[in-house]
């Protein structure tokens, strides 16, 4: 397959673990994807429009839209969450300025989530190996507003060797939720305990989401219960499957 993409990166992955969007890049070069980054791009104003400053997020958001929208190809990000925000938070941002929502619109028919564009282009890991069992977290945004389920569950399947586990609590959310964990960390901590000891209860090995933040808050609270559970990236668990196999 030759195909060109454009990466959105999300700025909580470009700030605390840029290596995700190398191994997304890394993954989708090996299925014959080529990625450019476009400069300029910054947040996409969620963390401002979740806390009403609706004046400073459509600030960040015309910037976006601008950049990405003088692109032409697909446009993938490894966070289910800021594509929930470009796809359906725009049309309430920009609901009474339609020219800037119908360029929000444009960019929004052409951008994936990483799992989902991993579908889209029918992407095959048949040939990776890994014998685990592994608990799959299914970010709030990229559930409930995108619809997203059955695509990364579907990738982790064709992996010979895994076991995907379920476990209690796995509709809930994690605690972060954006500003939710800076406003209320304490029930924030909560919450990531409850399904951390639900995880470690499934005898899983692995942990494996595709939010960052989220996988962030889970690997912290399964830490702070001495697990020994490998948190990841889907990206990265695919990124490091793909280098062993090529050894």
């Amino acid at each position: 397959m030759n195909m060109n993409i454009q990466i959105f990166g999300t700025c909580f992955v470009d700030i605390a673990k840029p290596e995700i969007r190398n191994d997304m890049i890394s993954v989708l070069a090996d299925r014959g994807v080529a990625s450019s980054f476009p400069k300029d791009q910054i947040c996409c104003g969620q963390p401002a429009y979740n806390i009403g400053f609706y004046n400073e997020a459509r600030k960040a958001a015309e910037q976006l839209i601008t950049v990405l929208y003088n692109t032409d190809t697909p446009i993938v990000s490894p966070s289910g969450s800021c594509v929930a925000m470009l796809k359906h938070g725009y049309e309430d941002l920009f609901k009474n300025d339609y020219p800037i929502l119908k360029k929000a619109r444009a960019v929004a028919e052409r951008t994936y989530e990483f799992s989902q564009f991993l579908e889209y282009i029918k992407a095959d890991f048949s040939f990776l190996t890994l014998h685990a069992r592994i608990a799959f977290h299914h970010s709030c945004h990229q559930r409930r507003i995108l619809g997203i389920y059955d695509q990364p569950i579907n990738i982790l399947k064709q992996i010979k060797g895994v076991e995907t586990v379920e476990y209690e609590l796995e509709d809930r959310c994690c605690g972060f939720g954006g500003m939710y964990s800076v406003e209320y960390p304490k029930m924030s901590s909560i919450m990531a305990e409850m399904k951390a000891k639900a995880i470690i209860k499934s005898s899983a090995e692995y942990l494996v989401g595709t939010d960052a933040a989220c996988l962030f808050t889970l690997e912290k609270a399964l830490r702070k219960l001495k697990s020994g559970i490998r948190v990841m990236h889907l990206a990265e668990l695919l990124a490091g499957l793909i280098k062993d196999s090529r050894k």
